[in-house]
């Protein structure tokens, strides 16, 4: 196994183990958050992040792309990057500050101004933030990464959890945990990849950066509403609590999606653009991955669709019973995410942005009307049902981009088939037993125990009837070990 393969494995490796840890973190600080805040006060931050997040995805100009695929960058290269993200970012906070009433107004709640203005200020650690970022995947760094991830989710998670018992903050402790752990990680970041930072614009430079530069600004723009028009409207026309029951129904799942596929992507974007020359090598680099995503994600969401029910209460407390529904549906749709996300980013990589671009606003514009719709007539049910509606053209331009790369559609459904059918029937054994104790004693414990009988059954079928797949990851795990760096 060459080199790039080990550094990629060891890079998934240490991702992986990154998302694993904010996956854990991230569901113990809700099971204690959710039971010291209400749903009112997330919906409140909830509405404020929309605002931030808007202009933090106006900021996303696919500098960050541009930097990972050219191959070779000078200083006059990361000089003028850095002089457009900054004035970007300058620009955008100024109008995060001049525009707050106006969003406050929009969702009818005064206390989000100034959220809004308080968090303005992570657009202004972006942009110390965002090369070294970029360097690091560049330079398939994931250690560091994994890093500067974990030490600031744990900072953040301290502080907020700190700040509501000890000081008896309520949303204000999210607010301020977000903006404190924000500027330490900037920290972490440039001492791994310490930059010079100089105002400088070569004209050279930026004849490559601008065919990433208009592409990311629309791509970005189109990612926004196609993933936040379902805030925005629970928002604006339910109110801040039915927004925090929203919140959480969708980032449940989809911090499956955030983390786990993300931070696949994260190494498949840059290992994939160091061997796009070379079709054979891409395309089994882009199997391997999709079968380590399939691996986890179709047995988690599944699950996490099927138990939904029962877990709720025993995690988050009965006043969070209204987002089970919602988080069954966003559970499929999250799956949808995770198998389609890794495979449309083969757009960027053979460098046809445009058809990314048009990818995401045609899921945009279905999703808009779908989730408009189903809200209309179902509320936080039909938002959910729309969202699921809102991602399915991502099938049909996932079909597309392997078409690009001439990978076989038969070559997918050979990964994935098999797994649906073991995910399944691991389901239905673990329900199956799970409604004969119930019947004899009515305990909560049960739904835990079932959970485990869940795994077991998982690991058992997959040792069995998939076991050529499990040695091809032992021996990229293995490989990963020998590996260093």
């Amino acid at each position: 196994m060459d080199d790039l393969k080990k550094a990629a494995s060891k890079g998934a490796l240490w991702q992986f183990s990154g998302s694993l840890i904010f996956a854990v973190l991230r569901l113990g600080s809700s099971t204690i958050l959710a039971r010291l805040l209400t749903p009112q006060d997330f919906g409140i931050v909830g509405m404020g992040s929309l605002a931030i997040n808007a202009l933090g995805y106006l900021g996303n100009l696919g500098m960050g792309a541009a930097v990972i695929v050219k191959k070779e960058l000078s200083d006059e290269d990361l000089s003028t990057a850095f002089t457009i993200i900054l004035i970007n970012r300058l620009i955008l906070f100024t109008l995060a500050i001049l525009s707050a009433p106006y969003l406050g107004q929009f969702f009818k709640d005064d206390r989000v101004v100034d959220i809004i203005r308080a968090g303005s200020l992570v657009l202004l650690y972006s942009a110390f933030d965002s090369l070294p970022r970029s360097m690091l995947q560049k330079r398939l760094c994931y250690k560091e990464i994994f890093l500067a991830q974990s030490a600031t989710i744990l900072i953040e998670i301290i502080i907020a959890i700190s700040l509501v018992l000890f000081f008896h903050l309520n949303y204000w402790a999210l607010i301020l945990a977000t903006l404190i752990s924000m500027f330490i990680s900037t920290i972490i970041v440039n001492y791994f990849v310490p930059i010079k930072y100089r105002l400088r614009f070569d004209k050279t430079s930026y004849s490559f950066y601008k065919k990433y530069l208009f592409s990311g600004l629309y791509n970005s723009i189109i990612i926004y509403f196609k993933h936040n028009i379902d805030y925005l409207l629970v928002g604006r026309i339910l109110g801040a609590a039915p927004l925090g029951y929203y919140e959480y129904a969708y980032k449940i799942p989809h911090l499956y999606v955030d983390r786990f596929v993300a931070s696949i992507t994260t190494v498949l974007f840059p290992t994939l653009s160091k061997v796009q020359d070379d079709l054979e090598r891409f395309r089994n680099g882009l199997k391997k991955a999709l079968q380590i995503i399939a691996f986890t994600s179709i047995p988690v969401l599944l699950g996490l669709a099927v138990y939904a029910k029962s877990l709720v209460p025993i995690l988050w407390g009965d006043q969070w019973t209204p987002i089970i529904i919602p988080l069954q549906i966003l559970s499929i749709t999250a799956l949808i995410a995770c198998l389609t996300t890794p495979i449309c980013q083969i757009f960027w990589i053979i460098q046809k942005p445009n058809m990314a671009v048009l990818n995401n606003f045609i899921q945009c514009a279905v999703t808009m009307t779908a989730v408009g719709y189903g809200g209309y007539v179902a509320g936080l049910n039909g938002v959910a049902l729309g969202m699921l509606i809102g991602i399915s053209p991502s099938l049909i331009f996932a079909y597309i981009a392997l078409k690009e790369i001439s990978f076989s559609a038969r070559t997918i459904w050979s990964i994935l088939t098999p797994i649906f059918l073991i995910s399944f029937t691991s389901i239905g054994v673990s329900v199956f037993l799970y409604e004969i104790l119930i019947q004899i004693y009515e305990s909560s414990i049960f739904i835990l125990i079932d959970l485990l009988v869940y795994i077991i059954i998982l690991l058992i079928q997959f040792y069995f009837f998939m076991r050529e797949a499990f040695n091809d990851l032992s021996k990229i795990f293995f490989s990963i070990l020998e590996y260093t760096p």
